[in-house]
């Protein structure tokens, strides 16, 4: 029998299990909307939808910085990558059609933080919504990848 390391992609870190990534974070997927079609709007209260053939799909988040001083969120939102089972990647920060800045999602929004690199001060611990225009085919396979020096797998179901 051959060990598959936690946080790999074959051994995902579990819904609702907390796990440091790179850069002293503490990072927990506590839940997961696969569509969320109908449920964001845009700045001018207009319901948005995505392409067809696509969804929205959110997850609620915690995190956490445990380093000293304070760490950006937007460092840590850089390096959030939503994978397929084709590999197909969904990054973050790519301006996809519900990322930070393209909709307003449910209450306790967090993409905010993200698009203004706002931080992160030590110890303290922010959750909420951030959100991935995805493939209406990827979306009951995705997982999340996290961190950048070592990656961290995260499953999304």
């Amino acid at each position: 029998m051959r060990f598959v390391p936690p946080g790999s992609q074959p051994n995902p870190i579990p819904l609702g299990s907390t796990w440091f990534i790179t850069g002293n974070w503490l990072f927990r997927v506590i839940g997961v909307t696969p569509n969320a079609n109908g449920q964001l709007i845009d700045g001018n209260g207009t319901t948005q939808q995505p392409p067809a053939g696509s969804q929205f799909f959110l997850l609620n988040i915690a995190v956490t910085y445990k380093g000293s001083g304070s760490g950006g969120f937007a460092d840590l939102a850089r390096e959030l990558t939503a994978v397929g089972a084709h590999g197909t990647k969904y990054p973050y920060l790519s301006g996809n059609g519900c990322g930070p800045g393209k909709a307003i999602l449910p209450s306790h929004d967090i993409q905010p933080k993200a698009q203004a690199n706002s931080p992160v001060e030590s110890n303290q611990t922010v959750s909420g919504y951030i959100c991935f225009q995805v493939s209406s085919t990827d979306a009951s396979s995705l997982v999340l990848l996290a961190g950048g020096g070592t990656p961290v797998w995260f499953a999304l179901h």
